[in-house]
């Protein structure tokens, strides 16, 4: 699994960088990261921390991520708990890949974040969200017919590669594409001024298609998936017609 460098950057980085195994379902965080947090620093009571970026959406392809936290410690590492991935104040760029990820923890994704500073060597714990999202991908077809346009088209997202088998990981695959049922899709069109403007909205059937007609004339169209809280937007191509 690509995971984010480890940097010795000082007893409270090391020993947060552990190797860091993957969970499957209903294991217990706080048991996993029990042996991360050093215990010689004095500790602040927890606080939030804002991660940038707040989130990322994975396709088939390894994506490069550059992390920073807003904080008020100079130093910082983060763990991103069932991804795999973890990034310090000093080495904040990696790969996470899809491939590499079980298709259960799309959306939110608990993160352990550790602060710290040299002198005099305080250190506190921070939690935060972060979201790990299904990449999208929408097509769109206009079809001239008797007074407007009939738009048809697809919906689908992209599903993580592993797999899980007899409670544990077993095997990796390449990450397919899936239907996406019950979606709300707006069909737009370009007005004069410019500005995208909604003629109507459509929901996908159970197999990610969708199919609509509209009474207006010809312009450029397009489709716009707006995600939710699993899967990341998209819009479609423009077509004229």
């Amino acid at each position: 699994m690509r995971i984010f460098r480890r940097s010795a950057v000082g007893l409270a980085a090391a020993t947060l960088l552990a190797p860091l195994a993957l969970l499957a379902p209903g294991t217990s965080a706080s048991a996993a990261t029990a042996a991360a947090v050093p215990t010689a620093a004095p500790e602040s009571s927890a606080t939030e921390c804002k991660i940038i970026p707040s989130s990322v959406t994975l396709y088939e392809q390894p994506k490069s991520v550059i992390f920073d936290v807003e904080r008020s410690f100079p130093d910082w590492s983060l763990r991103i708990l069932d991804a795999g991935a973890f990034a310090i104040s000093d080495m904040t760029q990696g790969e996470m890949d899809a491939s590499e990820l079980p298709n259960w923890i799309a959306g939110d994704v608990e993160t352990l974040v550790r602060l710290w500073e040299a002198d005099p060597y305080r250190a506190a714990n921070c939690r935060a969200t972060f979201s790990v999202l299904r990449g999208s991908r929408i097509s769109l077809s206009a079809q001239k017919i008797s007074g407007g346009r009939k738009f048809t088209g697809s919906l689908k997202a992209i599903r993580f590669g592993w797999s899980l088998g007899g409670g544990r990981y077993d095997h990796r695959v390449e990450p397919t594409w899936a239907a996406l049922a019950g979606r709300p899709v707006k069909i737009q069109y370009r007005a004069a001024s410019g500005r995208w403007v909604t003629a109507t909205t459509t929901k996908t059937t159970a197999n990610g298609t969708f199919k609509v007609s509209k009474k207006l004339g010809k312009h450029q169209w397009r489709a716009v998936y707006a995600g939710s809280s699993t899967t990341g937007a998209r819009t479609s191509r423009a077509v004229t017609r």
